[in-house]
């Protein structure tokens, strides 16, 4: 997705300067050895790539507030969206040509749109666009791939308590796995053709990185360390998480262990789910 979005009414000439210029010359020494007009029209390339994430980025935040607003209060659906785009980490990586803002838009739709079909509106178009969203967020990264089990998670969770629980929780799982797979298939050529060995490079690809971490070793606490180990990520968090971020975890707790008498008149059991989905999605992931 990141690469159609870089690229999206360029004209494509594997023999054409660009193609060859990046192709023979070491990208550590494109700067140095390549002709400035070449460089001119590489760096112009880049900023038009840019600058199409960064508005599908903040169309994707758009429609995280319409979605939003069917789980949740307008202001609040308003307070989130405002969140979301003022966040550094979203600013700076929706500004830059790279996977994570794409990957994270898509992502987060996905698991709002799950949400309104499991605590809202099971009408099977949520369902339907949770699974093409939750397809091409696996399509352009593949930790995204982590939507799949937990699907079947919140799945099983909603349906705990209903008669039906195997068929429900099996509609959603199928329903969800086949619109995912379709999108998947349909936007990746090479699956058309070779299957079984893209999908192969892809999970090997990815089981690679987690066991061999970063080639350059980490910097932790003042020291190179190879493996920091698991204090790493919520110290990283911390460091990049803002105030504002902050007090919001702390009054999602509140808001999680709060009970209220009022839940069933207000629609708060509704919220408190999908809050406790939410929470869960971002320590599991």
């Amino acid at each position: 997705m990141t690469m159609w979005l870089g690229n999206l009414g360029r004209r494509v000439d594997p023999d054409g300067e660009i193609a060859r210029t990046c192709r023979d010359v070491p990208a550590s020494k494109l700067v140095a050895q390549a002709p400035r007009a070449t460089l001119d029209a590489i760096r112009d390339g880049i900023f038009a790539g840019r600058l199409r994430i960064a508005w599908f980025t903040a169309l994707g935040i758009a429609a995280l507030y319409l979605v939003a607003r069917r789980l949740f209060d307008r202001p609040v659906a308003l307070v989130a969206g405002v969140l979301v785009a003022w966040d550094p980490l979203v600013l700076g990586q929706s500004r830059v040509l790279h996977l994570d803002a794409v990957t994270t838009t898509l992502m987060t739709l996905s698991l709002l749109a799950l949400l309104v079909y499991v605590v809202r509106t099971p009408r099977a178009a949520w369902l339907v666009a949770s699974g093409v969203l939750g397809g091409l967020a696996a399509l352009n990264k593949s930790p995204a791939m982590f939507l799949a089990p937990f699907v079947l998670l919140v799945a099983g969770g909603a349906a705990w308590r209903r008669p039906d629980r195997l068929r429900w929780t099996a509609r959603i799982v199928v329903t969800w796995g086949v619109a995912a797979a379709l999108a998947f298939v349909a936007l990746w050529p090479a699956m058309w053709v070779t299957p079984v060995d893209a999908v192969r490079g892809v999970l090997g690809g990815a089981l690679g990185y987690a066991e061999q971490g970063h080639e350059g070793s980490n910097y932790f606490w003042g020291a190179i360390r190879p493996d920091p180990g698991v204090l790493f990520y919520p110290v990283a968090w911390l460091f990049r998480a803002t105030p504002v971020v902050l007090a919001g975890v702390a009054a999602t707790v509140v808001a999680l262990i709060r009970r209220r008498t009022d839940t069933a008149e207000r629609g708060g059991s509704a919220e408190r789910t999908a809050l406790i989905v939410l929470a869960a999605y971002i320590v599991l992931f």
